[in-house]
């Protein structure tokens, strides 16, 4: 599978959260903390699904992890 399908298929499924819900942005801060990423509630105000899904992949692959190591933890493998 392709890293664009992948990501495609990973932001259509975040795109159904609303930001705006704390549990939504609690679990998005979680993802981010389970890729090693420092996160807060903060740093997503205001923000679209996409946007935040982009973010966390991005900094997770400029952080190093491989992209099977992010699907991996968004699966919840």
């Amino acid at each position: 599978m392709k890293a664009t399908t992948i990501i495609f298929a990973i932001v259509a499924s975040v795109s159904a959260i609303k930001i705006k819900d704390a549990e939504a942005t609690k679990q998005l801060v979680a993802l981010g903390e389970k890729l090693g990423l420092e996160t807060t509630t903060d740093m997503f105000e205001g923000q679209s699904p996409e946007d935040v899904t982009n973010a966390i992949i991005g900094a997770a692959l400029e952080s190093g992890k491989s992209q099977s190591e992010i699907e991996s933890v968004m699966s919840g493998a």
